[in-house]
């Protein structure tokens, strides 16, 4: 599969086109001590000791900086090269960024798309060669959680316009573990293959939800050497329109 769009780098140009920006859904940030922001207590799955942020709000961020160990967010090394980025597939997935009351509550951006006519959908955050050079002491951080797999957890929230399913694979090296998010009655399909059934648990069409792992329920071996890859890539299937919202994508230390 080629990797042909740059997300973050589109993101002002496709936003005009975007299908679904609920911008008042939202719950205020509450839940267990642990934020560093004067008056605002932060959930628990912002109040652990460590993170490898993916994607996050600017307050969250803020509130959390001391314990970010390795910030994987997508930037760019120069106009030609990416260091990270979020890419799209083939065109499968349109959109652009949405702003409202993200996940946790807060007004800020997230990740907005939606199924284009192509028949699949597909993309990814991407950690490129250039990536790997511009970052590379930070990855001896991301090794470390090598024989602390249980006290790790991968979370992201996402939402959809849709009683739909969507996969996801989380991969660094040695190793992939696939899930299945969003309609826990229904099945993803990609085309007309079934792929896999969705996690257990409960979902609300259009309202933020929240997913997690242990990544010591996951094959990933964490002390390897990175390599240029998919870090985090995800489907939405093929039925054109399907919407996937996503935000506060990142793994911590409990």
């Amino acid at each position: 599969m080629k990797r042909i769009i740059s997300f973050f780098a589109m993101a002002a140009m496709l936003s005009t086109a975007l299908v679904s920006c609920n911008k008042d859904n939202g719950t205020p940030g509450t839940g267990n001590e642990g934020g560093e922001l004067p008056g605002i207590t932060l959930p628990a799955s912002l109040s652990g000791s460590e993170y490898i942020v993916v994607q996050l709000g600017a307050e969250e961020l803020e509130a959390i900086k001391s314990k970010v160990t390795v910030n994987m967010m997508p930037y760019t090394t120069d106009s030609d090269k990416d260091g990270i980025a979020l890419y799209v597939w083939e065109g499968t997935y349109a959109g652009g960024t949405c702003s409202g009351l993200n996940s946790y509550g807060f007004t800020d951006e997230w990740v907005n798309l939606y199924v284009t006519t192509v028949g699949w959908s597909g993309a990814a955050y991407n950690l490129t060669a250039d990536g790997l050079v511009d970052r590379a002491s930070d990855w001896a951080k991301f090794k470390a959680i090598a024989g602390n797999e249980s006290d790790w957890y991968f979370h992201f929230a996402y939402k959809s316009e849709q009683v739909s399913s969507h996969v996801g694979q989380i991969h660094w090296a040695g190793g992939a573990y696939n899930f299945v998010f969003g309609d826990p009655a229904g099945t993803f399909t990609d085309g007309n293959e079934i792929r896999l059934t969705p996690v257990s648990g409960e979902y609300k069409t259009g309202e933020w939800n929240e997913y997690e792992v242990c990544l010591a329920d996951t094959p990933i071996n964490f002390a390897a050497d990175a390599t240029s890859e998919n870090f985090f890539t995800f489907l939405s299937g093929g039925e054109t329109g399907t919407t996937l919202d996503m935000d506060a994508i990142f793994f911590y230390k409990k």
